[in-house]
C-alpha cells in the first residue's frame, strides 16, 4: 500500500509587499510549505506508519517548486519520496485545475490506497481541492478528519470533527482524507532527518505527460483592500447597551 500526501508551496506572507496601485507582489517571497500541509504531511507519515506503508510526497504549482531546499524540508518530515509536477502556467491555479493534475499523478500509483491533503492552503485557503480530487477519483472524500484509529485491508476508521461534535466512522478504501489543523503538530526534522532528505528519490513530472487540463476560472487581478484610518470610537456600556450604540454608528455611516 502507498500512501500519498499532496501538499502546496505558496509565498510567505511576511515577504508580501502591497505596491501603490494596490496590487500585490511576492517577488521578493520565499516559498514555503504552509502549517496546514505541514500538518498533512505528519498525519501521512503517521497514517502510512500504521498502514505499514511507503509514504509519497505529491507537489503541483510553478517553477517555484524547483527550490531544493523546499523539497528537502519536505522529505526530512516523514515521506519517502517525492513527485514534483512544475509548470509555469500553473501560476494562481484553481482547485479545480490543481485537483485534476493530483488526480491524473495519484492514477499512475497503482499502490495508492489513501491520498492525505490538508485542511486549506496557506494562500487561498478554500478547502476544496481535497473534496474534488475525491470527486474526480471517484472515491471517498471525507474532510474534518481528525484522528485515523485503525487502517484495515479494505476500510479506515477514523474521527471526523465537525463543528458541534465528534464522529466516528468507517471509510471504504481507497478514499482521499482531508485532516484537520490539530492533527498532529509537524515534526522538527533532525539533522539525521536532513542530512537522509538529500538522499531520498525525488521525481519531475512534466504537465503534458498527465495529460491535457484546462482551469475553469479566469483571475483579473488580485487586489490589497484600501487602508482607512481607524474611527477611534470606544463604546463603554454595558453589551445591550453597547449593541445599540454600535448599531448607531453604523446607520450613521450608512452601513446599516
Amino acid at each position: 500500500m502507498d500512501v500519498i500526501t499532496c501538499y502546496k508551496l505558496s509565498p510567505d506572507n511576511q515577504d508580501m509587499q502591497i505596491n501603490p496601485d494596490y496590487t500585490v507582489s511576492f517577488d521578493r517571497a520565499e516559498w514555503i510549505i504552509g502549517d496546514f500541509d505541514l500538518v498533512a504531511i505528519e498525519a501521512g507519515a503517521q497514517i502510512a506508519a500504521m498502514a505499514e506503508a511507503s509514504h509519497k510526497g505529491l507537489c503541483v504549482g510553478p517553477t517555484a517548486l524547483s527550490n531544493k531546499k523546499a523539497r528537502k524540508n519536505a522529505l526530512s518530515r516523514g515521506l519517502d519520496s517525492l513527485t514534483v509536477v512544475m509548470d509555469d502556467s500553473l501560476w494562481n491555479a484553481d482547485t479545480n485545475l490543481t485537483a485534476s493534475i493530483l488526480a491524473a499523478a495519484v492514477r499512475k500509483d497503482q499502490e495508492c490506497r489513501i491520498v492525505i491533503c490538508g485542511e486549506g492552503s496557506a494562500d487561498f485557503y478554500y478547502r476544496q481541492t481535497g473534496m474534488q480530487l475525491g470527486e474526480l477519483l471517484g472515491w471517498p472524500a471525507i474532510n474534518g478528519i481528525s484522528k485515523v484509529l485503525e487502517i484495515g485491508e479494505a476500510s479506515v476508521t477514523a474521527l471526523r470533527t465537525t463543528e458541534d461534535s465528534v464522529q466516528k466512522i468507517v471509510i471504504p478504501l481507497p478514499a482521499v482524507l482531508s485532516v484537520t489543523a490539530d492533527y498532529a503538530p509537524s515534526r522538527i526534522p533532525t539533522m539525521k532527518d536532513i542530512l537522509s532528505a538529500g538522499k531520498k528519490p525525488v521525481e519531475e513530472v512534466a504537465l503534458e505527460d498527465l495529460g491535457s487540463f484546462e482551469s475553469k476560472v479566469q483571475i483579473d487581478s488580485i487586489l490589497a483592500p484600501k487602508s482607512r484610518d481607524r474611527k477611534g470610537i470606544i463604546i463603554d456600556a454595558a453589551v445591550d447597551e453597547a449593541v445599540d450604540l454600535f448599531v448607531e454608528h453604523l446607520a450613521k455611516e450608512g452601513l446599516v
